[in-house]
């Protein structure tokens, strides 16, 4: 048996390269956005109360800063804190 540990430390994939690793993931983020579109995967999560759409990472990066940027004079103004 071959001894890798020294790839393992260095951060060095075993099998195939970063840029792979990086493409597989963005395709399985592709599969799963297009997944929480298809109209029978919305059926079954609004069933318990879930809103289901797809989108990619960037997208819903975009959508938090928004929503931050909406809500936090609001909750600031309201002095409302997490418990």
């Amino acid at each position: 048996m071959r001894d890798h540990s020294h790839a393992l430390s260095a951060g060095v994939p075993l099998w195939g390269t970063r840029e792979d690793a990086t493409r597989d993931r963005k395709t399985n983020e592709c599969r799963i956005a297009k997944m929480f579109g298809e109209p029978g995967v919305k059926a079954r999560f609004e069933v318990i109360g879930v809103l289901a759409t797809g989108s990619m990472p960037e997208e819903l990066a975009a959508k938090t800063r928004a929503d931050t940027e909406m809500w936090a004079p609001i909750i600031k103004a309201a002095n409302i804190r997490v418990e």
